[in-house]
């Protein structure tokens, strides 16, 4: 299967699964199983093949997670790294703050929309560690972001 027709069959999939009060759909790009090893350019050209599918398919704008230290050592060093933030970012890193990231700022005066801090939260009713996020902006943002009023 190419890269285009995977792209699509995931893209399709994800519209299914969408519903009302959803946050928008996000790009995990770390440099886990699914990049080691690939040269940083192609790894740019298909997150930007990728986003550009999602948000064309759903009209919905998708967020692009990932990190400050894959940011510096792979996506910032590919030819169209700029491109990339034409999405908002949910950034991972596990600090007491989040990393200054070159991305632009949002209307909350920050350069994320997300941050994840943590891998280890406690959720009471879920079973085992939990991701804790940070959402940059007013109960009224989230609301639109995920497909409801103000």
């Amino acid at each position: 299967m190419s890269e285009d027709s995977n792209i699509h069959h995931s893209t399709r999939e994800l519209i299914q699964g969408l519903g009302l009060g959803e946050l928008p759909p996000a790009l995990d790009v770390e440099g886990f199983r699914g990049t080691k090893g690939l040269p940083n350019r192609l790894i740019v050209d298909n997150a930007i093949a990728c986003l550009e599918e999602i948000e064309r398919s759903t009209g919905i704008i998708p967020l692009l997670y990932t990190g400050p230290s894959f940011w510096k050592y792979h996506l910032s060093l590919a030819p169209r790294c700029e491109e990339l933030k034409r999405w908002p970012l949910w950034e991972a890193s596990y600090d007491d703050h989040p990393h200054p990231m070159p991305w632009p700022e949002t209307a909350c005066g920050t350069r994320y929309t997300f941050w994840q801090h943590s891998g280890s939260g406690v959720v009471p009713g879920v079973e085992g560690d939990c991701d804790v996020n940070v959402f940059a902006g007013t109960e009224e943002q989230l609301r639109v972001l995920v497909g409801g009023s103000a």
